[in-house]
């Protein structure tokens, strides 16, 4: 939260995530049949993000948020590898 430093409303991110051991073998299902190829596989994703808020004025409470995410899998973990970039904006309106 930039608000300390003067900049109300900017606001910064990061995480990770990771997983391990991801075994499907026991997986009795039929929708998902490649997770039975899965036995130990793993993955791990991060992303960082910067959002900011208007603070006033007839945009007041548009949001606009800028995300970057990264995941990486092993070769049978079905999420795969994937690099994404997303730019979502808000616009709140009354429609009464």
């Amino acid at each position: 939260n930039m608000a300390e430093y003067g900049v109300p409303g900017l606001k910064f991110n990061i995480y990770q995530a990771r997983g391990w051991d991801i075994d499907g073998t026991h997986y009795k299902g039929t929708a998902y049949s490649d997770v039975r190829a899965m036995d130990g596989e793993t993955h791990y994703e991060y992303g960082i993000g910067s959002s900011y808020s208007v603070q006033s004025g007839p945009l007041k409470a548009t949001a606009i948020r800028a995300t970057y995410t990264t995941h990486r899998a092993s070769e049978n973990q079905s999420d795969g590898n994937l690099n994404e970039f997303r730019l979502v904006t808000t616009i709140p309106f009354n429609i009464l």
